[in-house]
């Protein structure tokens, strides 16, 4: 499930995800829109965040279909 869906399916903010994997709000922001690939760590932070509905695959396959090149 995409991170975007996940947060909308547990009504979640930004913040509260960011509070929950010990991420920055704007790090999370840029994961969820893939403006960055994220480091092994903050994909972690966020799979474990999310109980693993959220998979390090799908967080990756969106920095992908964005086109980033950027990285955290």
């Amino acid at each position: 499930m995409r991170l975007e869906e996940y947060l909308a399916r547990q009504q979640m903010s930004l913040r509260a995800l960011a509070r929950a994997s010990g991420l920055g709000v704007a790090t999370v922001k840029r994961v969820r829109d893939g403006t960055c690939i994220a480091s092994r760590k903050t994909l972690n932070a966020i799979v474990d965040a999310t109980d693993g509905a959220v998979t390090i695959a799908e967080l990756i396959s969106v920095a992908l279909e964005a086109g980033s090149e950027d990285h955290d």
